[in-house]
């Protein structure tokens, strides 16, 4: 036991006792368990959410005004409307139909390259 206590002083490292060891394990163990009953609780709530504004969102769907559906079913409105857009809004000019794309592409490459002459 000496010889240790010897060996972690020569090599700059901290001594603790056993017992202040076998305490912070203990308290690893606790927040261990804490820390799944929490997850465990935060998945139940989040499938209860989903329960409840599922139907709210297919009110949404069909026309009525998020404020009043989030209002009755006292769920918060950025809830609903965030869950109402399927696809992300496209930026920027339109893509051109495939045959225009397939003319402008053999068209635009011989005016270019007259133009650059």
């Amino acid at each position: 036991m000496a010889q240790g206590a010897l060996t972690a002083a020569g090599a700059g490292e901290q001594v603790v006792p056993a017992s202040e060891l076998r305490a912070a394990h203990q308290q690893i163990r606790e927040l261990q368990g804490l820390l799944g009953k929490k997850t465990l609780e935060n998945e139940i709530l989040r499938e209860a959410l989903e329960r409840v504004t599922a139907p709210a969102r297919d009110l949404v769907a069909g026309g009525r005004p998020v404020s009043a559906v989030a209002a009755t079913l006292g769920v918060s409105r950025p809830h609903l409307s965030s869950r109402q857009r399927s696809a992300p809004r496209r930026r920027g000019r339109p893509p051109l139909p495939d045959a225009a794309r397939a003319t402008c592409a053999s068209g635009c490459v011989t005016s270019q390259a007259s133009i650059r002459r």
